[in-house]
């Protein structure tokens, strides 16, 4: 189970999150309010809530998936055309030291 829910986290790290980006910054927020305040938010957003320390994914004003330090949450299915690898947070922390001496 740890290693499906780190799989899923460097999935979404590396494919979702950037792709994400891209889409949620290609074009300037559909926000257009005026003086009055009224007006549409923007349709995909993510958020940085320092409260719960997490990111959340927003998709037409819902949360559709939250990330913090104890894993990735989705509300729904999530679809990947690789393979899942099962490891351990010591497999990460090393991965993660292991990048930052290539640079």
């Amino acid at each position: 189970m740890k290693s499906t829910l780190f799989a899923v986290i460097v999935f979404t790290l590396f494919y979702c999150l950037p792709s994400m980006a891209m889409v949620a910054f290609a074009e300037p927020p559909a926000n257009n309010i005026d003086q009055n305040g009224n007006g549409s938010a923007p349709r995909l957003a993510i958020v940085e809530d320092q409260k719960s320390a997490a990111f959340r994914f927003m998709i037409d004003g819902q949360e559709v998936a939250r990330l913090d330090s104890a894993g990735l949450y989705v509300r729904e299915g999530i679809s990947h055309g690789g393979v899942l690898t099962d490891s351990e947070p010591t497999d990460f922390d090393a991965r993660i030291t292991q990048g930052a001496k290539a640079k």
